[in-house]
């Protein structure tokens, strides 16, 4: 399916921070200093007071009050994953796209996003069993997708698909299998993240490292929800026990 408009250049989205919540999108933009806006309590870091904050939700104009991602891509778009739907925002309106109604028919719960080097931005389902690629206006099946959990941009220029049956690597249309990961961490892949060093990690019920000759558990590492990678390429890591 093509979509209706061209998606064109968009530079409404300079300097937004956005901050994924459960139940709507909050974003936090740059505030002129002795601007009105949202009140910002007085003990709030120092740098946090240059924002003021926005929340959308399904009551002004957010499709689905449940967001498990946010992208945004090299257009300046963001795009949500829901579980009504992909949802695409350009700081102003939010547009709907139902992949059910695809050429090739798949599931509007939208679990995980990720662009790739070239612009194609891949989208996962929640049963995992759905991958398509936006890539220039055409959704395209993904060829080999099975039970994909998380995603990430990979400096091959492809991206990395953490899955029930391991690490893939997913490149144009298809993905190819890496390395295969214990049976009793796959069920909890919770975040995946490249290194600066191309190195691959992996938030699971522990933390997995794969350097590209073997998969290494990381041990006293359980508990970890999300991984991030600073400038410079150090790894960090959130979770309840650090």
């Amino acid at each position: 399916m093509n979509l209706h408009r061209k998606i064109s250049k968009h530079t409404l989205l300079r300097g937004l921070c956005s901050v994924l919540a459960m139940h709507a999108m909050l974003a936090l933009t740059v505030r002129p200093a002795g601007a009105q806006g949202s009140k910002v309590t007085a003990d709030a870091p120092q740098e946090l007071r240059w924002y003021e904050g926005q929340t959308w939700n399904a009551t002004n104009g957010l499709p689905q009050n449940s967001v498990n991602e946010i992208v945004q891509t090299k257009d300046g778009f963001l795009w949500l994953a829901t579980m009504g739907g992909l949802v695409r925002f350009d700081g102003i309106h939010f547009e709907l796209f139902d992949l059910a109604r695809e050429p090739n028919p798949g599931d509007n719960r939208i679990k995980a996003l990720c662009e790739d080097e070239q612009g194609g931005l891949w989208i996962a389902t929640e049963g995992g069993d759905h991958l398509v690629v936006l890539r220039d206006n055409e959704f395209v099946p993904v060829q080999g997708a099975e039970r994909i959990r998380k995603l990430c941009r990979s400096s091959r220029g492809g991206v990395w698909a953490a899955t029930r049956e391991g690490l893939f690597y997913g490149e144009k249309d298809s993905l190819v299998h890496v390395v295969t990961m214990p049976n009793e961490q796959v069920m909890g892949i919770r975040s995946i993240a490249e290194a600066g060093d191309g190195s691959v990690w992996i938030a699971a019920e522990s933390l997995h490292r794969w350097d590209g000759d073997a998969l290494v558990q990381i041990e006293g590492t359980q508990g970890l929800h999300e991984l991030a990678v600073a400038a410079g390429g150090r790894m960090w890591a959130a979770g309840e026990r650090l």
